[in-house]
C-alpha cells in the first residue's frame, strides 16, 4: 500500500449530518494536514500561535461540493471576549480572501469555521486559512494571528467532486466509494 494511503489518508471523522437545501446531507471530512511523524509526508504541519492551535484543517465532501472545515483549540486563558477573522483562500482568485468575522467568547475552548461549497478547487494544490484575534470590535488592535497552510485532496472545478482515489478510510475502504455511497439511501431492515 501506498504510505500516502496509510498515513495520511483521511482524518475520517465518521460521517457527519449537516443541513444542506433542507434535506440531510452526509459528509465526510478529507484532512489536508500532516498526521504522522514519519519524515516522507508532505502535507503541511499543523500550526500554532500564543493563542491558537490547529487540530483539524481540511475540506469536508459531499456530493454537492467541499466546504472549509477548520477547528482550533485555543490555548491562552483572556478575560474578555476576543475579535476574530478568518481569512479563507478564494480558489478563484488568492488575492480576495473570503473574509468571515466572529468572536470567541471568555470560556470557548475552540474556534470553528465551516464554509462553502467552495467551487474551483484543485487537486493536490495547497490553500491558505489566516486568523487574526483582536482586543476591539473594530479589528484594529491585533493580538495574535496564526496562518495554516491546508493540501486539497478534492477538486470541484466541474460540477461533479472529485476526490483523490489513492485515498483510504482508517477502515481501509477506498474514498472514492465511500463518498459515491454517502447519501444512498439504506436498505429496509429485515425483519424476521
Amino acid at each position: 500500500m501506498k504510505i500516502k494511503t496509510i498515513i495520511f489518508l483521511v482524518f475520517f471523522c465518521g460521517l457527519t449530518l449537516s443541513v444542506l437545501a433542507d434535506q440531510a446531507v452526509r459528509e465526510i471530512l478529507i484532512s489536508g494536514l500532516r498526521l504522522s511523524t514519519d519524515p516522507l509526508h508532505v502535507d503541511p504541519d499543523p500550526q500554532s500561535s500564543p493563542y491558537l492551535l490547529t487540530r483539524v484543517a481540511g475540506f469536508k465532501v459531499s456530493e454537492y461540493g467541499a466546504r472549509y472545515f477548520c477547528v482550533w483549540d485555543i490555548i491562552k486563558e483572556r478575560d474578555k471576549t476576543i475579535y476574530v477573522r478568518i481569512e479563507l483562500e478564494n480558489a478563484f482568485n488568492k488575492s480576495k480572501p473570503i473574509i468571515q468575522d466572529g468572536i470567541i467568547g471568555m470560556n470557548a475552548q475552540s474556534l470553528n469555521v465551516v464554509f462553502g461549497p467552495i467551487p474551483g478547487i484543485k487537486m493536490h494544490q495547497m490553500y491558505q486559512v489566516k486568523v487574526t484575534l483582536y482586543n476591539d470590535e473594530a479589528r484594529i488592535q491585533e493580538i495574535d494571528q496564526l496562518t495554516q497552510d491546508i493540501k486539497s485532496y478534492v477538486d470541484t472545478q466541474d460540477k461533479d467532486v472529485k476526490v483523490d482515489q489513492s485515498l483510504t478510510t482508517n477502515t481501509g475502504e477506498n474514498i472514492g466509494v465511500v463518498l459515491k455511497n454517502l447519501n444512498k439511501p439504506e436498505p429496509p431492515p429485515i425483519i424476521k
